[in-house]
């Protein structure tokens, strides 16, 4: 787990990274991209802000590369959640672990992350 006690600033050329390429995060399905965003989280916030899924989400870390440092995370929050925050095919459930992630940050890092 890497933990961020800081925000960058957006990086509108941010590309994630997959196991086979670089994803422009406009380019990828509102499920893809969420889905992208919650595993960002779980990675590098405390265990006590983590997200649940299907009850044990928690428990369910990935082993990420040697490519994915801690700033690396940071840049993708921020560039991911304003392109996440802005789309219109959001399950409430969703809408919902946003609005708390956003809460989140502002309580701890002192900004939301997406206005």
């Amino acid at each position: 787990m890497i933990l961020i006690n800081s925000l960058p600033p957006i990086d509108d050329s941010f590309k994630w990274k997959s196991r086979e390429s670089f994803i422009d995060p406009r380019d990828m399905e509102t499920r893809h991209l969420f889905m992208t965003f919650v595993l960002i989280w779980n990675h590098t916030m405390p265990y006590e802000a983590m997200i649940e899924r299907s009850g044990n989400w928690k428990h369910h870390m990935y082993m990420l590369g040697p490519f994915y440092t801690k700033e690396y995370l940071a840049t993708a929050l921020v560039s991911i959640a304003p392109i996440l925050f802005s789309r219109h095919d959001l399950e409430e459930s969703w809408k919902d672990t946003i609005n708390y992630m956003n809460s989140y940050v502002k309580k701890y890092l002192g900004r939301f992350l997406c206005q």
